[in-house]
């Protein structure tokens, strides 16, 4: 044993590394001459930070679509209910002219009734006495 060790160090040194795990690469890529935990874990922490960051831009990017979203929704409901709502206003509109309409008509036929009521009155004191009687009593009781 004595010749394995004196003789290769590359071999001695797979001996006595063999089953061990490989090294941590921000170890191995940190900078030595630097202060421990300077170089390596500063990377690790910037990239930790950049990560968070575009995590932090996702979800505000999320939260902004959803919000546009939730806006669009509501607008179209708005749109609908103001479309419905505009719909009734014009049924009503239809349903107040046809009622001004039968009013008119009922004025009318009021007038007409009342001109002719007037004519019958006219015309029955214009005949026999009698019968002027006979209105007079029968007006009178109405």
């Amino acid at each position: 044993m004595a010749n394995d060790r004196s003789g290769n160090p590359d071999a001695n040194r797979q001996e006595l590394f063999k089953g061990a795990r490989p090294p941590n690469r921000s170890f191995v890529d940190r900078d030595m001459d630097g202060p421990p935990g300077s170089s390596g874990n500063q990377l690790d922490d910037e990239d930790e930070e950049v990560e968070a960051i575009k995590q932090q831009i996702k979800f505000a990017k999320q939260e902004s679509l959803s919000s546009t979203r939730n806006a669009l929704r509501i607008a179209r409901e708005a749109e609908g209910t103001a479309r419905n709502t505009m719909n009734r206003l014009g049924e009503q509109s239809d349903r107040l002219a046809n009622t001004e309409n039968h009013l008119d008509l009922a004025k009318a036929h009021a007038v007409r009734a009342d001109d002719q009521q007037k004519e019958i009155v006219a015309l029955n004191n214009r005949r026999s006495p009698s019968t002027r009687k006979a209105n007079e009593t029968h007006t009178s009781r109405n």
